[in-house]
């Protein structure tokens, strides 16, 4: 699980090159990795609940170790942004990147966009709004608005890609509520945001934006769901899929081909996208099954959420360097660079912020904590 993981990183990666790839592959399309994601943690939070988190009074205990795991690397990468950008905008004597629109309209902000933009870029909670709101340079107020002069919120983000943290952050607060539920409830709450994804997605958008497609948790609880759904096939049919082990291999490099192939493979890309959802579905409990106990493994899907949050600053930071060289370079040293700063992060807090998780939930189940911290890393 932990290569694919990293391989939808990769996938957003490209996405943000605009065009790039890595020697000559762009995997999935960038909005279709994010909800692959989405269909993955949503197995993980499946298993977590059903497997760790099972006992009574484990609600609040569960959101505190979830925002340990996201809040914590995100405020480092959230904080060398700024540092970072800063220092490169005093050094060219103006400001640069996501600094650009701050210096041209903030002297205009009304003190709510000044209390949403800090609190949406510092704490992550509401930062999914970006994708739908607008500035009115005349009044300085965010809302919903059509004015050609308006500025789209999503400019004044300094780690853009994190609304999908703030849908993650969502899904963890239902998620013990629906992921131990039947499966056939599961299923239900799965077509039913399907179906309201069909029946109003024209309504929120007349004009097709994929915006609000991929960005309005109601629509995107349906790929959480299929994960959760997915982890009751792991659970209940494990007797079944241990006698694939043989074919294991054969599928898994198949699946990995197709995922590294897929924007060169034919087809339209909605079709396309929900075969490959299918094939995802059927795949997530093989590649846990057979991958939770390989240590390689689980560290390569251990730096895909550092990958994930630091790529867009190692793309602004290395294109004055890279923007120049043959395109088939360019995708390469980006993802190395990107790959090694993710691995700095991981070595330098995420393990640290670990270490300390396990122990905070070693002293709630008064276990030692040697066993447990090897017991449970592989769900958590």
């Amino acid at each position: 699980m932990g290569l694919l993981r990293l391989l939808l990183a990769l996938s957003v990666l490209t996405a943000h090159m605009k065009g790039g790839n890595i020697f000559g592959f762009r995997l999935i399309y960038g909005n279709e990795a994010v909800e692959c994601f989405f269909m993955i943690s949503g197995f993980y939070m499946a298993l977590v609940l059903n497997e760790k988190y099972n006992q009574r009074g484990d609600y609040f205990p569960f959101l505190w170790q979830r925002v340990l795991r996201l809040y914590p690397v995100y405020l480092v990468v959230f904080l060398t942004t700024l540092v970072t950008l800063g220092v490169v905008s005093f050094a060219a004597g103006q400001p640069q990147s996501f600094f650009i629109p701050w210096f041209q309209y903030a002297h205009n902000f009304s003190p709510l966009t000044w209390a949403y933009l800090i609190i949406a870029n510092l704490f992550i909670v509401g930062i999914q709004l970006v994708r739908f709101i607008r500035l009115d340079p005349t009044t300085g107020d965010l809302g919903f608005t059509n004015s050609p002069d308006a500025v789209g919120a999503l400019a004044f983000s300094f780690i853009p890609q994190a609304w999908t943290l703030d849908l993650e952050l969502m899904f963890y607060l239902i998620a013990p509520f629906l992921v131990r539920r039947h499966v056939l409830v599961q299923i239900f709450v799965f077509v039913g945001s399907i179906v309201l994804r069909l029946s109003t997605a024209q309504m929120l958008t007349p004009d097709k934006s994929p915006w609000f497609s991929n960005s309005f948790f109601p629509y995107e609880l349906a790929f959480f769901m299929a994960g959760s759904v997915a982890y009751q096939v792991y659970r209940h049919q494990q007797p079944f899929l241990l006698r694939l082990r043989g074919f294991f291999s054969w599928f898994q490099w198949v699946f990995f081909f197709i995922v590294i192939a897929y924007s060169r493979l034919p087809g339209l890309a909605h079709p396309k996208f929900f075969v490959f959802s299918l094939l995802l579905f059927l795949m997530i409990p093989l590649l846990f099954l057979f991958t939770k106990d390989n240590a390689r493994d689980r560290m390569i899907g251990e730096l895909s959420y550092p990958f994930y949050l630091i790529h867009f600053l190692v793309l602004i930071l290395m294109f004055p360097w890279v923007h120049s060289l043959p395109k088939i370079m360019q995708g390469p040293l980006y993802a190395a660079v990107a790959l090694g700063t993710a691995y700095l992060l991981y070595s330098l807090f995420e393990r640290q912020i670990d270490i300390y998780r396990h122990r905070l939930f070693d002293k709630q189940r008064r276990s030692p904590s040697v066993s447990l911290a090897t017991k449970t890393k592989v769900i958590d």
